[in-house]
């Protein structure tokens, strides 16, 4: 099949799927009215209440904390699984198990993950870190052992050929290799997990999440456009550093 056919099948899925859902429900036109009301006047969205702006930044500040752990802790085991799942360097079996398990690990979205974590140990800045942390864990190991199947093995046969020992070869070859891009994953994965950990509290896991359950749930359309921009804020100026670093690193 030609590309010309396979943009024509697509379009036409797109087409199906358009047709057969309910996109615009006939009797909407309340909720269009509520949801107008909810970005305009003086109680919108768009009228942010400066006032709350420093009650909210211990919740910015401990979602930022979260997402900082997590990730720190996805990444410790992301190296481990990621080794382990790669094909060139774990036995097929046991590369094969663990990207199943990680492909199960992915699946689980994180604010499922947070509610089971609740239960487990009680609502709390823990039970985000533990949502987050699994569940990067996932995606993480996964693109690990993608940077490690891709290796170069020039430089790691030219170190075995003058006589260098297993652990010299991946610390001079193959370390330097994995090194910047596991960097870079692991603060792009970051980046995700700020805006996750903003969400996290609304089921109970810490952070400014919930804040804004409280503020969605009372209509308060001002409190809850301040939130909101206190979180475009953080995560526009962890964003700015991180792309920086990433570009170094890669």
């Amino acid at each position: 099949m030609n590309k010309k056919n396979w943009v024509l099948w697509i379009i036409g899925l797109i087409s199906f799927f358009y047709i057969t859902i309910e996109i615009w429900p006939q009797d909407n036109k309340k909720g269009v009215e509520m949801f107008s009301k909810v970005f305009s006047g003086e109680n919108g969205l768009l009228n942010p209440e400066w006032g709350i702006m420093p009650s909210i930044s211990s919740g910015l500040i401990e979602s930022f904390q979260i997402a900082i752990i997590g990730t720190t802790f996805a990444g410790i085991f992301a190296l481990i699984f990621g080794f382990l799942g790669s094909e060139n360097i774990s036995p097929k079996p046991v590369s094969i198990f663990c990207k199943l398990l990680m492909n199960a690990i992915r699946t689980i979205p994180e604010i499922l993950m947070a509610i089971i974590f609740i239960v487990g140990v009680g609502p709390g800045a823990f039970a985000g870190i533990l949502a987050l942390g699994f569940h990067s864990i996932g995606t993480l190991s996964k693109l690990t052992a993608e940077i490690v199947e891709s290796l170069d093995p020039k430089p790691m046969e030219a170190v075995l050929a003058v006589g260098g020992s297993r652990i010299s070869t991946f610390r001079y070859s193959a370390w330097p290799q994995i090194l910047p891009e596991f960097l870079s994953i692991l603060i792009y994965r970051l980046e995700i997990n700020i805006r996750a950990a903003s969400v996290l509290g609304m089921v109970g896991a810490g952070g400014i999440g919930k804040t804004l359950f409280f503020a969605l749930m009372s209509r308060n359309w001002n409190n809850v456009g301040a939130i909101i921009l206190g979180i475009i804020v953080v995560v526009t100026i962890v964003d700015f550093f991180s792309s920086r670093i990433r570009a170094k690193l890669i």
